[in-house]
């Protein structure tokens, strides 16, 4: 479903500037040429990278191998990239300086042998020791990547589909060190998706939301939380697939907010229609969600601050927010959903907060769709 409003109608709607629209990115020639799956800020020797991940191949005339770093009106390569989608990226130091990590479903990375996650320390890409598995076979990938001290010390956690780090046995999470792989309170046998940290008033603790059951010895549904010695469940647990989580205050204190396939909870009536937010006890509905049809789906959650204060941002696949047309991404102030433009045509992926080209900061989106009129696709920029 699409729409269309005029700047004029849409400045009172989406308070913010009547100039806030999406904005053109980069020369088509320079485009990359499929969907992004993840865009990170990575804080490289001369500064932040914006680096672009997905199963794309190419880079405007480039081969780029699903992963690129932009440069002034194009991308370039991250050497000679992966045989397969990537779909997490993260920054990590492991005492030896800050090196950029990827994940996803790639078995080797700058043509070497690299099972699902893969190093790159400016100069190429290596692998983390025998890296992760599944036995058995089928389909297995690394699904999001996050760096947290469990007070374990400093360490890169890997979610995904797997159940092998290192060749030591690891369901769904597993932790890096630097040196060795390490399993994560006896794992999460099922789909883990998103990664978030989080502290509700008791200390930082860590958050894995996806599709499963159990962690540890805890039955869960959903999400859990890890907090450096055992896996809790996380209030009247969400009754469908969570994708993504995410802190946001909405005036009432920093709370979790997830986003997903379901639309209610094993212990409430309400309809949730795909965001809810932890109030420290239960889940809540939030301002009427987001609503699409059968396989409707909030893919990414992220606070973004266009100048009114921060909001928080849901990209997906939906048509409407709060009962309002909102083409696959909507703005929640903390009281009520709101469109973003005209929206955009196809799955929203992934969204980052970075720097705008012409000053100040600007909301980059990535996914499989395309911005029209102007037909940007893959990765476009939302700035007021």
């Amino acid at each position: 479903m699409s729409f269309s409003l005029s700047l004029a109608a849409l400045a009172p709607i989406l308070a913010v500037s009547p100039n806030a629209d999406w904005q053109p990115t980069l020369r088509p020639a320079a485009a990359l040429d499929g969907p992004v799956h993840r865009l990170h800020l990575h804080p490289g020797p001369g500064g932040l990278e914006f680096i672009a991940a997905g199963s794309f191949q190419n880079a405007g005339p480039l081969a780029a191998n699903r992963i690129a770093r932009r440069a002034g009106a194009g991308w370039v390569p991250l050497g000679t990239g992966f045989d397969d989608e990537v779909y997490a990226l993260a920054s990590f130091d492991d005492g030896m300086g800050t090196d950029l990590y990827a994940g996803g479903r790639f078995t080797t990375a700058d043509g070497l042998g690299a099972n699902l996650i893969a190093r790159w320390d400016g100069v190429g890409w290596t692998s983390l020791g025998s890296g992760i598995e599944r036995s058995g076979g089928g389909t297995t990938y690394v699904a999001d990547l996050i760096a947290f001290d469990d007070g374990s010390g400093p360490s890169l956690f890997a979610c995904g589909w797997f159940d092998t780090a290192g060749g030591n046995a690891a369901f769904g999470i597993a932790r890096w060190d630097g040196v060795t792989w390490h399993a994560v309170g006896g794992g999460i046998p099922g789909l883990v998706f998103d990664l978030e940290v989080f502290d509700d008033g008791t200390g930082p603790a860590l958050y894995a939301a996806g599709a499963f059951y159990d962690a540890g010895s805890a039955q869960v549904l959903n999400v859990a939380r890890w907090d450096g010695a055992a896996w809790s469940a996380v209030g009247g647990e969400l009754a469908g697939g969570v994708n993504s989580i995410c802190v946001f205050d909405d005036g009432t204190g920093p709370a979790l907010y997830a986003g997903g396939t379901f639309t209610s909870t094993m212990t409430a009536p309400e309809e949730f229609d795909h965001v809810a937010r932890f109030d420290g006890s239960v889940w809540r509905p939030v301002g009427g969600g987001v609503q699409g049809p059968y396989g409707a789906k909030v893919n990414v959650l992220t606070v973004y601050d266009d100048g009114t204060g921060p909001a928080l941002y849901a990209g997906g696949l939906f048509f409407e927010a709060g009962g309002l047309p909102a083409d696959n991404i909507a703005r929640f102030d903390g009281a009520v959903w709101s469109p973003l433009g005209a929206g955009v045509n196809g799955r929203l992926d992934t969204l980052v907060v970075a720097p705008g080209p012409i000053g100040g900061r600007a909301l980059y989106v990535g996914g499989d769709f395309d911005v029209s009129p102007r037909g940007d696709a893959y990765f476009a920029r939302l700035q007021p």
